[in-house]
C-alpha cells in the first residue's frame, strides 16, 4: 500500500509506553524496512542496567550497542531502509549515527503522548516497570526533540504511520 522509502535510516525515538515498537513495526513492513530495537539489545547485552549515580543508563553502554551494529547497518542500507527504535534521551546517540554513517537520508521521529498515557500503556502490557521509571524515562526523552515530532495522542497506529511517512516525503 505504501510507498517503499529505499536507504533512509529512520530513527523513531520517545518514552516508555508511547508506541515505538508497534509503529516501527508496523512501518517496516510497510516499508520494506529492517527494524532495530536498541532497547532489545541492550537487554540482550546486559547493557540496560541503570546507574545509580546518574540514574539511568549510561551513555556509553546506548553508545557500546550502536558500534556493534554498526556495521550491521551499513549493510542494510545498502538495499533497504532500516529503522531503530528506542528511547535516544542522549543527543549523542543519533549523533553517533549521523557521524558515523554519513548518510544523507536520516529521519529522526519523536513520538510525543501524555505522561499517564505513557504510564497506563506500561500498566497494560503487565507493568514491567515501575511507574517511577516510566516517569524517569519521560523526563530524560524530554529533555529535547527531533525536527519531526508526532502526537500520538487520540491517533490510531494508522494516523500514525502515515503521519511519517509524509514527514519522510516533505
Amino acid at each position: 500500500m505504501g510507498s517503499k522509502m529505499q536507504n533512509t535510516l529512520i530513527i523513531i525515538r520517545g518514552p516508555l509506553g508511547v508506541g515505538k515498537t508497534t509503529i516501527s513495526k508496523i512501518l517496516a513492513e510497510r516499508i520494506g524496512a529492517k527494524h532495530i530495537s536498541i532497547d532489545k539489545l541492550l537487554e540482550d547485552a546486559k547493557l540496560d542496567r541503570v546507574d545509580p549515580k546518574l540514574g539511568c543508563i549510561p551513555v556509553a553502554n546506548f553508545l557500546a550497542v550502536e558500534e556493534d551494529i554498526l556495521e550491521d547497518i551499513k549493510k542494510f542500507l545498502e538495499r533497504q531502509s532500516v529503522i531503530v527504535e528506542g528511547n535516544f534521551y542522549y543527543k549523542e546517540q543519533i549523533d553517533f549515527f549521523a557521524k558515523n554513517l554519513k548518510h544523507e537520508k536520516m529521519f529522526v521521529v519523536t513520538l510525543k503522548a501524555k505522561l499517564e498515557t505513557c504510564i497506563n500503556r506500561n500498566r497494560k502490557r503487565g507493568g514491567i516497570l515501575k511507574d517511577k521509571d516510566v516517569q524517569e524515562v519521560y523526563a530524560l526523552v524530554k529533555r529535547f526533540d527531533s525536527s519531526f515530532v508526532v502526537d500520538v495522542e487520540g491517533k490510531t497506529r494508522e494516523q500514525i504511520v502515515e503521519q511519517i511517512q509524509k514527514g519522510m516525503r516533505a
